[in-house]
C-alpha cells in the first residue's frame, strides 16, 4: 500500500476513489480548498487557484460568496471566520461531488459515492480581509485543515 501527500494530508490507497463504485466507507478529508470569491462588485465569480492567497479582483457590495471544496467527509460544523471573527458555520449550499479527488466533478449519477462536497458561504457586505474555512475530519485522527484566501 503507498501513501500519498494531498493538501498535508496522509492518505492511503485504500480510501481513494477511482470512480462511482459499490459502497465503500465514507472517505477521509484530504483536502480544503477556496476554489471561487463571488460578488456583486467584482461582477460575478472568480476562480482561485489552490496555491493563490491573494484574489486578482477587487470584491465586496451587497453579496459575497466563496466557495470551498472540501475532498473527503468533514465533520458537521467547520469554522468560517474573517479577518479571525467567525463569520458562518454553515454553507448557504452544498454540492455534492463524485469522480475523483483529481478530477471532481457536481455530476453524480444514482448510486454514485460522493467523494466530497463544494460548499458555498456568505459574507455578504464584506469588503475584504483575510477569509480562512477550517474543516476537521469526521473520522479519526480527527485531523483539522485550513484553507485561506485574502480578499481585496
Amino acid at each position: 500500500m503507498f501513501k500519498m501527500k494531498v493538501f498535508a494530508a496522509a492518505v492511503t490507497s485504500a480510501v481513494m476513489l477511482a470512480s462511482a463504485a459499490p459502497a465503500l466507507a465514507a472517505p477521509a478529508l484530504t483536502s480544503v480548498q477556496i476554489i471561487e470569491v463571488a460578488s456583486t462588485q467584482y461582477g460575478g465569480p472568480e476562480a482561485i487557484s489552490p496555491s493563490q492567497y491573494l484574489t486578482a479582483g477587487d470584491h465586496g457590495g451587497a453579496q459575497v460568496r466563496i466557495t470551498v471544496r472540501e475532498i473527503g467527509y468533514a465533520q458537521t460544523v467547520r469554522t468560517v471566520t474573517l479577518d479571525g471573527v467567525i463569520v458562518s458555520n454553515s454553507a448557504v449550499q452544498t454540492w455534492p461531488l463524485c469522480g475523483t479527488a483529481l478530477a471532481p466533478t457536481r455530476t453524480c449519477p444514482n448510486g454514485s459515492i460522493y467523494i466530497g462536497f463544494d460548499r458555498q458561504y456568505q459574507i455578504d457586505g464584506s469588503s475584504g480581509g483575510k477569509y480562512s474555512v477550517t474543516a476537521r475530519n469526521a473520522s479519526s485522527p480527527f485531523n483539522a485543515i485550513t484553507d485561506w484566501i485574502q480578499i481585496q
